[in-house]
């Protein structure tokens, strides 16, 4: 695959790109063996294609603002610190400003760097 700028803003797009650069048997065996007709569905243009399905990812996003929305960030929090450690990074997150002192921000900003 060509390294370009353009950086998979959507799910599907990350998948579309995952795909091409490791393979399906490497994408099934990471996510318990899941159907190829699966991995397509997760890396189909939702706007364009008529059989796709959310991937892992919008999956994760949708559990970390559960997590939030009942008062949980701290542990949405740590699984974003687990998924940016295994790719090298580190995240850190700063209060939105607007929460009181001691308060729980239920929209920290993300920062990350590379460890």
């Amino acid at each position: 695959m060509e390294t370009t700028d353009h950086f998979p803003t959507q799910s599907w797009q990350f998948f579309e790109a995952a795909r091409k650069q490791l393979g399906g048997p490497a994408l099934q065996a990471c996510f318990g063996n899941v159907s190829a007709t699966q991995l397509y569905r997760w890396a189909r243009n939702p706007e364009l294609e008529t059989d796709t399905q959310p991937g892992p990812l919008l999956n994760l996003s949708k559990l970390f603002g559960m997590l939030v929305a009942v008062g949980r960030s701290d542990l949405a929090e740590a699984g974003l610190r687990i998924l940016c450690e295994r790719c090298g990074a580190q995240a850190s997150f700063v209060p939105c400003g607007r929460c009181p002192r001691g308060r729980v921000c239920p929209e920290p900003w993300l920062r990350w760097s590379r460890l």
